[in-house]
């Protein structure tokens, strides 16, 4: 994807994660946008929140098993911010981007692993939300290949997240 059609993607993608606000449908229909435009297979939304990592939303793929994605949502609807298993915990948690990989070992994200191999994903990254020096929120997405922090689909997530900070603000 060229740098000016991913500039033109990413603004409309946040203006349409703006237009959703909280509303769980209209999310996770820009979540679906965010699947087609990285080639992902599973997206999600987090808001950190008393401590707990929050869903707003989570979306995946048509092929992928109903019953994944739905003991994924309800897994991940709140998740305490001890459990650094999860790439999305580990992102809100050191305010860094978090790669998952499907080799605990590599990552330290046994959570994550499993839920790549249910995702048929290769790699995850999970991409924290600032605002103020605040951690606000993550957004993720897996994918079945791996890829850099560099690659369109890293620099994407990346600039979602800039674009989604007064989303996610108190």
């Amino acid at each position: 994807m060229n740098e000016q059609m991913a500039a033109g993607s990413v603004e409309g993608l946040v203006e349409q994660f703006r237009a959703a606000g909280r509303d769980e449908v209209a999310v996770r229909s820009a979540l679906g946008r965010l699947l087609a435009v990285t080639d992902s297979r599973a997206a999600g939304l987090w808001r950190v929140q008393d401590g707990l990592l929050c869903q707003l939303g989570f979306e995946a793929v048509a092929d992928m098993p109903v019953e994944t994605q739905v003991e994924f949502r309800a897994l991940t609807r709140s998740l305490g911010l001890e459990q650094t298993g999860y790439g999305i915990v580990k992102a809100a948690v050191t305010a860094e981007p978090t790669i998952g990989r499907l080799d605990p070992q590599e990552t330290g994200l046994a959570g994550s692993a499993n839920w790549l191999v249910r995702f048929e994903s290769q790699q995850s990254l999970a991409m924290p939300i600032r605002t103020g020096g605040r951690i606000r929120g993550v957004v993720a997405i897996s994918r079945a290949e791996t890829f850099g922090l560099e690659s369109d689909s890293a620099q994407i997530l990346r600039q979602l997240a800039a674009g989604l900070s007064e989303m996610l603000a108190d």
